[in-house]
């Protein structure tokens, strides 16, 4: 009995503990790694559209031509660095005005950047224009559906009144 406690202590030792790490290295937690050891964050399609604030079907297009990396399956994982510098590619490009490489541009190559930001302005004025007349929409349709409701209620009560 005494024998196989000391085969048990000298099994656990330090020295031994230390020699069978050396042989069989734990892997770091992904805290202790350094950035070139640890794995790639992957996203579902749904994250990344959540990242770039847009749908799950832009993501899917975006990947078809190309532009977004994946990891094919199911489910399609996307590196969330992928995703990151195709953010920072567009806020770059929104910064400095330029064009989106995949629309025509409407002006020659030759365009001075006042051009272009006077073109920019147009179009940011014409959003702005675009969404006020949509948000006035909106508001008409939810008045107008207001009343109506209250119109079906109206009614409702003096059918309910001749009833009685």
């Amino acid at each position: 009995m005494l024998e196989s406690e000391d085969a048990v202590g000298e099994r656990f030792s330090a020295a031994a503990c230390t020699a069978r790490q050396a042989r069989h290295p734990i892997p770091a937690s992904e805290d202790r790694m350094s950035d070139d050891q640890k794995p790639p964050r992957l996203l579902l399609q749904r994250e990344a559209a959540a990242k770039l604030h847009c749908s799950v079907g832009t993501i899917a297009r975006l990947r078809r031509e190309g532009i977004l990396a994946y990891i094919p399956g199911r489910p399609v994982r996307i590196s969330a660095e992928d995703v990151q510098k195709f953010k920072d590619e567009q806020i770059r490009r929104e910064l400095a005005l330029e064009p989106n490489p995949r629309r025509k541009s409407r002006f020659a190559q030759d365009a001075t950047p006042e051009q272009v930001a006077e073109a920019a302005e147009a179009r940011a004025k014409r959003k702005l224009h675009q969404r006020i007349k949509w948000m006035v929409l909106k508001r008409r349709m939810q008045v107008e559906l207001a009343r109506k409701r209250e119109q079906e209620q109206e009614e409702r009560e003096k059918t309910a009144r001749k009833r009685r």
